[in-house]
């Protein structure tokens, strides 16, 4: 007598499935996950260490370009109180010319102003003649008779 198995049909699948699985794992003619899975496997590693790289030089670029902002804010900063500054000192520096200049005109004037009077004396006193006091009474139009 013959064993006939009930679950022959389902064997046959089972069977079916665990060829196209060796099939998969160990490739029919191409490259099985046995053989792919650890390439794959390694090149993640790869994948791994690049990333952290690229992290660590994007971290470092960003803290060097909020260094430049923070350097560029302070020049900025700096340019300006040094304007601000220099514009002072343009204000004072042309405060102390116009008094220079204002004691100058009148240093230069009171001294030429004391020469025009002294030669204004002097002129009264050669060429215009002598003024003549008559009695008490100063009489600045009065002419010397004696001559």
């Amino acid at each position: 007598m013959a064993h006939v198995c009930i679950n022959e049909k389902e064997l046959g699948a089972i069977q079916s499935n665990l060829s196209k699985l060796d099939k998969e794992i160990f490739g029919n003619g191409s490259d099985g996950l046995a053989k792919t899975v650890p390439v794959l496997t390694e090149k993640i590693g790869e994948l791994c260490k690049t990333i952290s790289a690229l992290q660590t030089a994007v971290s470092g670029l960003t803290k060097f370009e909020e260094e430049e902002l923070t350097r560029r804010e302070t020049q900025k900063e700096i340019e300006e109180k040094n304007n601000r500054s220099y514009f002072k000192n343009l204000k004072t520096i042309g405060a102390v010319i116009a008094f220079l200049g204002m004691a100058s005109v009148m240093f230069f004037g009171f001294k030429n102003m004391a020469k025009q009077n002294k030669e204004t004396r002097t002129y009264i006193e050669n060429v215009m003649e002598p003024v003549v006091v008559r009695g008490s009474h100063y009489d600045p139009f009065a002419r010397d008779t004696t001559k």
